[in-house]
């Protein structure tokens, strides 16, 4: 998503809120916790209001279908993670430290097939998959 996403919920203007409602996201997934089942889809799959709400937030088809590589939560602070994406950060060899960006996890010098099955669940939850983790 645009800039928009680096800017709180309560910062936001009614109008900005009214389309990511629409899009199914709140305060706690727009301020960085939780996926939402659209975020999956391709623009062409979107209802009609859909797309207009994601055009009010400053996407078009492109920027939508743009695989967001990577994970999920970076720019979240650590204390505003959920507890289930904290508990898989933690599962996945972050500390607060490490997650603020000082220093690195073990498991980031794996291949996708190296990870353990608590890892890869782990990097599923904070956004990872097989293809992002291998680029």
């Amino acid at each position: 998503m645009p800039s928009l996403t680096n800017q709180d919920w309560k910062d936001l203007e009614d109008s900005i809120k009214a389309a990511a409602l629409t899009l199914g996201y709140d305060e706690a997934v727009w301020d960085g916790n939780g996926v939402l089942e659209v975020e999956g889809k391709d623009w062409e799959e979107l209802t009609e209001e859909q797309q207009k709400a994601a055009e009010i937030l400053g996407m078009d088809e492109d920027d939508w279908d743009e695989d967001d590589e990577g994970l999920r939560y970076e720019d979240v602070d650590w204390n505003k993670l959920l507890p289930e994406v904290k508990d898989a950060a933690i599962n996945f060899g972050y500390t607060e430290e490490t997650w603020e960006g000082d220093g690195e996890i073990e498991v980031e010098d794996k291949d996708w097939d190296e990870l353990t099955d608590s890892e890869k669940a782990a990097a599923l939850v904070l956004g990872y998959t097989e293809d992002t983790w291998e680029d």
